[in-house]
């Protein structure tokens, strides 16, 4: 969304939530980029506009890659870019909960999202780019567990992977569901819908997880 047009998102919003009440629960919500390099702007972003917010999404898209940054979801393209920038794909995974780690422990001021996206965003690629988790890695996703837990976040279950032809699964791993869990950390259900249709899609996958 253009900057440009952010104003009158959060009218037309106020406007059906006003227009609606009593009879649909609509919430004002962003999903807000994480950029180590850019804490300040997006600390200075959240102060003006967090008030109008009801729910928002901290989520960690793109990785330093020189001078520059590149959208580690963006296409299989940008992926490869980034595993010759890093070295390897193992480089970027680290590379990636680093920044997810940031995230988790950023002082973005009193409107920070309190919920932390797609965590396995990472293997969007993986039927392309095979890769299992080393030790390394899997305790580096830990720690950040561990922050998110004492920090009271939410984890984003995100079952867009569901729909995405290289990766095939939830964005989270078993054992992190189960780790989360252990850690009292909410899981909270997402689509991840970028149009209409795709609105609740995989929702049994999160119900029949979590059925009691």
């Amino acid at each position: 969304m253009p900057i440009c047009e952010l104003d009158r998102y959060i009218e037309q919003l106020t406007e059906l939530k006003e227009e609606y009440k009593g009879q649909l629960d609509i919430l004002i919500g962003l999903e807000v980029d994480y950029i180590r390099a850019f804490e300040h702007e997006t600390k200075a972003f959240l102060d003006q506009y967090g008030t109008y917010l009801d729910d928002s999404i901290l989520s960690v898209h793109f990785l330093p890659a020189g001078s520059s940054y590149i959208c580690l979801d963006y296409d299989e393209k940008a992926f490869q870019q980034l595993i010759d920038c890093y070295g390897s794909i193992e480089q970027v995974y680290l590379a990636y909960y680093d920044e997810i780690y940031s995230s988790i422990v950023s002082p973005l001021g009193a409107f920070k999202p309190n919920r932390i996206g797609h965590i396995t965003l990472a293997k969007k690629f993986v039927k392309l780019f095979p890769y299992k988790m080393s030790e390394s890695v899997k305790k580096l996703v830990s720690s950040c567990l561990d922050e998110a837990a004492k920090r009271g976040l939410e984890l984003d279950f995100n079952t867009a992977g569901l729909r995405k032809p290289y990766a095939g699964n939830v964005y989270m791993e078993e054992w992190m569901i189960k780790e989360a869990e252990q850690k009292n950390i909410p899981l909270v259900f997402g689509s991840d819908a970028h149009q209409a249709q795709d609105a609740g899609f995989g929702y049994e996958h999160f119900e029949n997880r979590f059925a009691k």
